[in-house]
């Protein structure tokens, strides 16, 4: 996704978070996802051409160890990094 990539993704059978990953990835208009692979479907979406909303996500890495360095682990000082990772991320 990061990439700009569209996925096409099968969710494992009785996984109820993979069949939730796979519809969020579809209403996002990232990929599509399919119940047992098709052959066409792949062909198909191989064959389109539409740009996919670009994601922009932080430097976590670098947040997380200035976090670290600082050695407040309070559940407060936790949040408030959560908090900014989150404002930083999001799609255009």
């Amino acid at each position: 996704m990061a990439l700009g990539k569209q996925l096409l993704v099968k969710p494992l059978g009785r996984q109820m978070e993979q069949l939730s990953n796979a519809l969020a990835i579809e209403q996002l208009g990232y990929g599509r996802w399919l119940k047992k692979l098709c052959p066409s479907l792949i062909a198909e979406l191989l064959a389109e051409d539409r740009p996919l909303p670009k994601l922009n996500f932080p430097d976590v890495a670098d947040a997380l160890a200035r976090w670290i360095v600082l050695g407040d682990y309070s559940e407060n000082s936790l949040v408030n990094l959560s908090n900014a990772l989150w404002s930083e991320t999001s799609i255009s």
